[in-house]
């Protein structure tokens, strides 16, 4: 863009970009140039750095903006590789292959769809860019020209042509298990590593149908799942390394998966751990449970307990006030009328609770609807600790 584009873009970058098309609505330039306001307003918490880069060209159709990585797990994931060469098969936006790419002096950006291969000409004028399919790359390309990547990364499309959710690693695209195949039986293409990005409700156990060796890579932003990512490697071990980013902190953990049975305990301690959604995802709380000492309620809740405070718990810490047996009697005579309600192998549904309960959800504090270790229905009222 040039430098008039830019300056009506920084004067209108907080304005209304309904009034703004009203006001130029002949204008082709300056609607374009709003397209880009609002696309910037849109992402300016996923991609903060590049909504402010004037010179970056977002497209006209949403969807690849709600696909794309985030500013914070792209960056996560570049700090993992470097090298000489990288390949995205699957550019799209390209947000994952601007940060990756930092550590590798020369990328390779595979991308099918027209508009997006010819925005990333103006956008990543550093990359060596392709307009075929990942398929076709690997089949025509890599045939004439035997190179050896540091990083191959493949984040295909879940969706399909309905935008119905896909999960079967074959109905991807590109077709993961045909993509594996291509990169075993030709011997032109050598790969240190392999980096292949998939739903986040995709089943890990899954993957040993598929795969021989491979680590998983974790990302949770606030307690929600936002990447699963398998590693494949020679030397792969199941590991499983995980990013948990809570309040912009982040914090890594690495662990291997092992079998953990726990005790499930008949003493109620002062405090209340609940494991992030990533240790969940890969089975891990009875293990980390172990390791660190706690107890745990029921064999089916994944809520342990303990004594202290560890600063170090890959997840959310409580103060348990008290523990209340599922009556509304109970309640009444605590005066416990309302909070943030957590069900954690419960019977009831929310609904019921509430009706039964006579309670309403507020920020008070925590009420989580659980079972002991004899399997009755309990409350453990609790309020939530920063550490």
């Amino acid at each position: 863009m040039n430098k008039e584009e830019i300056k009506f873009i920084e004067e209108n970058i907080n304005s209304n970009t309904t009034k703004l098309l009203l006001k130029y609505d002949k204008d082709s330039n300056k609607r374009f140039l709003i397209n880009q306001i609002g696309k910037r307003q849109k992402v300016k918490n996923k991609l903060p750095e590049l909504s402010n880069n004037y010179n970056f060209i977002f497209p006209q159709n949403s969807l690849p903006i709600e696909q794309c990585s985030s500013e914070s797990t792209a960056k996560i994931k570049a700090d993992l590789f470097y090298g000489n060469s990288l390949l995205d098969l699957t550019g799209g936006l390209g947000i994952d292959s601007y940060y990756i790419s930092k550590n590798f002096k020369t990328t390779y950006f595979v991308e099918p769809n027209l508009d997006l291969f010819n925005l990333a000409k103006i956008n990543h004028t550093y990359f060596k860019i392709f307009n075929q399919s990942a398929e076709e790359f690997l089949e025509e390309f890599l045939k004439h020209n035997p190179t050896n990547f540091d990083l191959i990364y493949i984040d295909p499309d879940r969706r399909d042509s309905n935008n119905k959710k896909l999960f079967k690693l074959e109905d991807l695209k590109p077709n993961i298990l045909k993509i594996k195949e291509q990169l075993e039986i030709n011997e032109k293409i050598q790969s240190e590593n392999i980096l292949i990005k998939l739903s986040p409700i995709f089943e890990i156990k899954e993957l040993k149908n598929h795969f021989e060796s491979y680590d998983i890579i974790l990302i949770s932003i606030d307690n929600e799942l936002k990447e699963l990512l398998i590693h494949l490697h020679k030397n792969a071990k199941l590991n499983y390394k995980l990013f948990i980013i809570n309040n912009d902190n982040l914090k890594e953990y690495n662990y291997k998966l092992l079998e953990n049975k726990l005790d499930i305990t008949n003493n109620y301690y002062k405090y209340l751990y609940e494991p992030n959604v990533a240790i969940l995802k890969s089975n891990l709380q009875n293990q980390i449970a172990n390791n660190l000492q706690l107890s745990k309620f029921n064999s089916n809740s994944h809520l342990f307990t303990k004594d202290e405070i560890l600063s170090n718990y890959p997840g959310n810490i409580y103060q348990i006030e008290r523990i209340l047996n599922y009556k509304k009697k109970d309640f009444e005579l605590n005066n416990i009328d309302s909070g943030i309600i957590k069900i954690k192998n419960f019977n009831d549904t929310l609904k019921i609770i509430k009706n039964k309960l006579n309670i309403k959800e507020s920020n008070q504090r925590y009420l989580f609807f659980t079972k002991d270790y004899n399997n009755k229905s309990i409350c453990i009222v609790a309020n939530k600790i920063n550490h």
